[in-house]
């Protein structure tokens, strides 16, 4: 099912750093555990409606990180504009 867009509140921090690429594992649509419940603590964090961090990626996690990845293509759109003025 897909989750209804519901109101929520705009996040409240930037995003602190990029991943690193030198993890082993690449987290996706259906995977699970610690790294899983670590992404959804953090999109919570930063107002993202990701649902409950239960370590499963799936519909909820995705519709939040969807958010957040336009969100920072928006942000950089934004401050590349910035830069050549």
């Amino acid at each position: 099912a897909t989750p209804k867009r519901t109101a929520t509140p705009k996040p409240t921090s930037k995003p602190t750093s990029k991943p690193s690429s030198s993890s082993s594992s690449n987290i996706r649509y259906g995977s699970s555990g610690s790294s899983v419940k670590k992404m959804q603590k953090r999109l919570a964090e930063l107002g993202y409606p990701v649902g409950s961090a239960d370590g499963v990626f799936g519909d909820n996690t995705l519709y939040a990180l969807n958010l957040f990845q336009g969100d920072v293509r928006s942000e950089e759109r934004r401050v590349g504009k910035e830069c050549r003025s």
